[in-house]
């Protein structure tokens, strides 16, 4: 997995709502990449730290078209219920554009901050995080009209839990891709209950209403789903 950030590592056995949140699924798509990493604790554990240099092409694709290995880590440091971390990605994708098969190098990095807070009121937890960076043009974008554009997002969590099977979620996240095109940012509301059948099965029912600043569709999803992990 891709050591950057908090829902990109956060196990998907454990995930309160059905998929990760937008800005993480688009600029991580499939969670994981090919490469090494480095991984380590100190000061009693309270802080932690992962590094990698991988192919940056993700496992969506199995050739890496160029020679270029790309960087990201994670530090996080723990203040007691709250943790808290910082991200960074630093790397380059050669993209085959339309009149240049060949391709052209993009700049692709990322920069994050996540937070995590048991509070004080009981069953309750919160939880947010913040990405930006620069992200390259799709595959066969116009060579004379691509450019690496500046992305942006963001999802906040609100977790109940009632005893030991009931857990009651609130997600809302954002994702941007590109600064400089108006209307085309992503808000999402979600809210789901979880239901702990025993400790390795959960029934879950969310509901999740994805909102286009600019012409948005009808797209509003409801999932129930019965999850067995082993």
């Amino acid at each position: 997995q891709w050591p950057f950030g908090f829902e990109l590592l956060y196990s998907s056995s454990n995930r309160e709502m059905p998929e990760r949140s937008l800005v993480v699924r688009t600029l991580f798509p499939g969670e994981r990449d090919r490469g090494a990493m480095l991984s380590g604790t100190g000061f009693n554990k309270k802080f932690h730290y992962r590094a990698a240099i991988v192919n940056g092409t993700g496992t969506t694709r199995s050739f890496d078209f160029n020679r270029r290995k790309d960087f990201v880590g994670r530090v996080g440091y723990s203040f007691g219920p709250v943790d808290a971390g910082l991200s960074a990605y630093r790397g380059a994708e050669l993209v085959s554009l339309a009149g240049l098969p060949a391709g052209r190098s993009f700049d692709k990095q990322r920069e994050g901050v996540d937070i995590q807070w048991k509070t004080p009121l009981p069953g309750l937890r919160l939880r947010g995080e913040y990405i930006s960076g620069v992200q390259p043009p799709a595959t066969g974008a116009l060579a004379t009209a691509a450019r690496a554009a500046d992305v942006s997002g963001w999802y906040a969590y609100a977790i109940q839990d009632v005893g030991k099977r009931h857990q009651f979620v609130v997600r809302a996240d954002q994702y941007d891709p590109d600064h400089d095109r108006a209307g085309d940012a992503t808000r999402t509301l979600g809210g789901a209950y979880s239901f702990r059948w025993d400790a390795n099965s959960k029934v879950m029912l969310a509901y999740e209403r994805p909102e286009l600043q600019r012409n948005d569709p009808d797209d509003d999803v409801w999932t129930l789903r019965y999850q067995f992990a082993f």
